[in-house]
């Protein structure tokens, strides 16, 4: 059973949203994820979702806590899923 967690960001500007995003690649290969696939929606530019691969659950809940918040762009939802 894999877990994943996606993610939807509310992001002003898909531009300075990808490069806060990238600054914080660290950050969450240190929480144990990794990026599987990002899309932004189709009628407004504002919403990105983001799904990831999760290595440790309770070490992507501390990055969901804290340094996911990026300066341009909040998560407005995020959901632990596993397949089925």
């Amino acid at each position: 059973m894999s877990l994943q967690l996606l993610c939807r960001f509310e992001a002003g500007n898909a531009a300075s949203w990808q490069s806060a995003y990238d600054e914080k690649s660290e950050e969450r290969g240190n929480a144990g994820l990794s990026q599987l696939q990002i899309w932004t929606g189709a009628d407004t530019g504002s919403a990105i979702w983001v799904l990831f691969a999760v290595n440790d659950r309770g070490k992507a809940q501390k990055w969901l806590d804290g340094p996911a918040r990026l300066s341009d762009g909040q998560i407005a939802e995020a959901h632990f899923l596993k397949t089925a």
